[in-house]
């Protein structure tokens, strides 16, 4: 653990260093959902002082072992403190704003709805003698397909939810988000069930699709991965800008390239490129 006699191997300080910023991300999330407003037992500053102590020590290129012990001690009451400020708060404030589960709620119901249409097209039949027609949910587009798509964005939204509440960094700013993820899933999984429908009218002068289960796959995929449905899109509209003639290009014919290529040179980070909402708070 040292180097000689009196420094602290970098490894160890640079470790340390890992977990206190990571426990002020914590903390900071924490204080923006309300933790601090909703129990007076822990005080944001008597968790924020010894983090910022702890932080500032392992920022050093040399610590000493006194100094580490120091850094250390300081991080374990900080993050003792922010884990007793969590345990302070209500069962429904910590559901709500530590767990999601209002959101965890919102994206089952509408996975609940689109598994059980089939049941409540009977009950809104029985119950107003009207018999809907649900067949296409825009023309050329089967309504199948959009809620493919919607179940693709409710995954994607599962799995974002998880993941920011196994990192306690779930924030309540993000519902907005999350309750656009079914919507922004089945309108991509639509339009791009469309831009592969065109491209085989097109290229095999048949309006059939021979696999219908492929065609909710692609819909599916396109709901949870919008980056890759987004690619397909622009490539449409490459393909039907107008080239140097002023004709537009030709229209995807069965050598044409539909996969995604994002070349968006603004925002490298992981969060822009996977359509979530970004890990850290925002400023």
């Amino acid at each position: 653990m040292h180097r000689g006699s009196n420094f602290v191997d970098n490894a160890h300080v640079s470790d340390l260093y890992t977990r206190a910023d990571t426990l002020e991300s914590k903390l900071n999330v924490a204080s923006e959902n309300g933790l601090f407003k909703h129990q007076e037992l822990v005080t944001y500053e008597s968790i924020l002082i010894p983090l910022v102590e702890s932080i500032r020590l392992t920022t050093r290129n040399h610590l000493e072992a006194d100094e580490y012990g120091t850094a250390l001690t300081a991080y374990d009451h900080a993050n003792s403190r922010y884990h007793l400020a969590i345990q302070s708060v209500g069962l429904y404030h910590r559901l709500t704003y530590v767990y999601g589960a209002p959101t965890l709620a919102y994206l089952t119901l509408v996975l609940f709805l689109i598994g059980f249409r089939g049941y409540i097209r009977a009950t809104v039949e029985m119950l107003s003698g009207l018999s809907p027609s649900f067949h296409l949910a825009f023309p050329s587009i089967p309504t199948q397909i959009v809620l493919s798509g919607a179940v693709g964005g409710i995954l994607k939204g599962v799995i974002a939810l998880w993941t920011h509440v196994d990192e306690m960094e779930y924030r309540k700013v993000w519902a907005t988000w999350y309750v656009l993820c079914p919507i922004t899933g089945g309108l991509l999984g639509g339009v791009v069930y469309l831009s592969f429908f065109v491209g085989i009218i097109t290229s095999t002068q048949t309006t059939s699709i021979a696999n219908p289960t492929l065609a909710i796959l692609i819909a599916i995929v396109a709901g949870y991965n919008w980056p890759w449905a987004t690619g397909v899109l622009r490539k449409v509209v490459t393909i039907l800008s107008p080239d140097d003639q002023g004709e537009p290009q030709k229209l995807l014919t069965k050598n044409s390239d539909v996969g995604p290529k994002d070349n968006r040179s603004t925002g490298s980070r992981k969060d822009k490129e996977s359509g979530e909402p970004p890990a850290e708070p925002l400023t």
